[in-house]
């Protein structure tokens, strides 16, 4: 069976010289794997992390590697002149290959990830700050959204595991944040793309906020594993 659909490349495995297997998340498949034949004397950007094009596969039963026999590159720019969007774009694949599925026709989700990485790719500077965005507003489409965070009567300690106030701050203080913490975390909650531009955070928040939504994700996505890469990109955030 042919099929077509639009993906996003998460991460690339060498299989053989011409030969490598795709991890991909795919508007009509969800998240798969699929072989993909390659040139030994050319390397090609659109396998990088984040990259989206349309694959043609042939498809047969469920659970198995599918074939990619056409790719036609969508909306993808010049990575090599943004190094800090190389590595950003990489956590941020490997973040999605812990909290996607392999159901089929996820269009909302997809359609969700397809525009941020495009939004963040038009920019060609003050982006820090959207890659946070994006992390949050993934929590809405995963279920595991914070919103309790903009309670108006909140006290002064929110409990990531529950996603509430607390008062009871000697509980579990590894995942309680204190009212400096809440205010920032609220505040990354309510922003947009389109609101981007209201308020910057600066290096300490972000660097704080991403230790945040790694810990919120761990304690609320089964097998989550925190990409190693958070502490170097933590330097350059």
């Amino acid at each position: 069976m042919i099929l077509k659909s639009n993906v996003i490349i998460l991460r690339i495995i060498k299989y053989k010289d011409n030969l490598v297997i795709c991890r991909c998340f795919s508007e009509k498949l969800g998240l798969i794997s699929t072989f993909i034949r390659v040139s030994k004397k050319k390397s090609y950007p659109i396998y990088s992390p984040m990259s989206q094009a349309e694959f043609t596969f042939i498809k047969k039963n469920m659970g198995e590697i599918k074939y990619t026999r056409e790719i036609s590159p969508i909306n993808n720019f010049n990575f090599h002149l943004y190094p800090f969007k190389i590595m950003m774009h990489s956590i941020i694949a490997e973040i999605l290959s812990n909290v996607l599925s392999n159901e089929e026709n996820q269009e909302e989700i997809f359609q969700f990830i397809s525009k941020s990485i495009s939004n963040i790719n038009k920019k060609a500077d003050d982006y820090f700050d959207l890659y946070l965005i994006f992390i949050m507003q993934l929590t809405k489409f995963l279920g595991i959204s914070p919103y309790n965070i903009n309670k108006e009567d909140g006290g002064d300690f929110f409990s990531l595991k529950y996603s509430d106030f607390t008062q009871n701050k000697e509980q579990n203080r590894d995942i309680i944040i204190n009212r400096e913490e809440i205010e920032i975390m609220s505040l990354l909650w309510k922003r947009s793309y389109s609101n981007n531009y209201e308020y910057r955070f600066t290096r300490s928040q972000r660097s704080k906020m991403l230790n945040i939504l790694m810990l919120y994700y761990s304690l609320h996505i089964e097998n989550f594993k925190i990409p190693k890469s958070i502490n170097v990109i933590k330097g350059l955030f």
